[in-house]
């Protein structure tokens, strides 16, 4: 038995009812007031009706979610790689001069002219790119005399 996301996300009840004429059967336990029992109780409306004289686990989770969310919107790892004349730790100087580094949110951060500005810092660097994969800002550093990456 399968059910959407929909499904899960309201709750639901699993009866389990099998025979003959169902609908006949259904009629007549609504007329004799019979007891139905439910099998199983699902869904998020279900897990989440679990924690309601729990309040502040509940939020505190949702304190926790929100403060994820707001870090995943800035720069928390600065990752350097293809530096075997130039020093890493004067790239990442020279990023900080250039106001990117830990804590930078990510919109703030142009790649593509920064790669080009990181160039303009040591004429070692044949070649910089920049891209942001998740909370990391990732450096490929090419120096003069080797071959540029591929960046596809």
């Amino acid at each position: 038995m399968r059910f959407g996301v929909w499904h899960y996300l309201s709750g639901y009840v699993i009866i389990d009812i099998k025979g003959k004429n169902i609908e006949r059967f259904l009629n007549r336990v609504v007329q004799c007031g019979v007891r139905i029992s439910i099998a199983a109780k699902r869904g998020a409306v279900v897990s989440l009706s679990r924690f309601r004289f729990r309040k502040a686990l509940l939020y505190g989770w949702i304190v926790v979610l929100a403060l994820i969310i707001a870090a995943s919107r800035y720069v928390w790892i600065v990752d350097v790689s293809g530096c075997d004349k130039v020093n890493a730790d004067k790239l990442i100087a020279s990023l900080k001069d250039m106001g990117v580094g830990i804590g930078t949110h990510k919109r703030a951060v142009a790649t593509y002219a920064l790669g080009q500005r990181l160039m303009a810092t040591d004429e070692r660097i044949a070649w910089a790119g920049v891209s942001i994969s998740g909370v990391v800002l990732k450096i490929e550093i090419s120096e003069a005399g080797e071959t540029k990456p591929d960046t596809s």
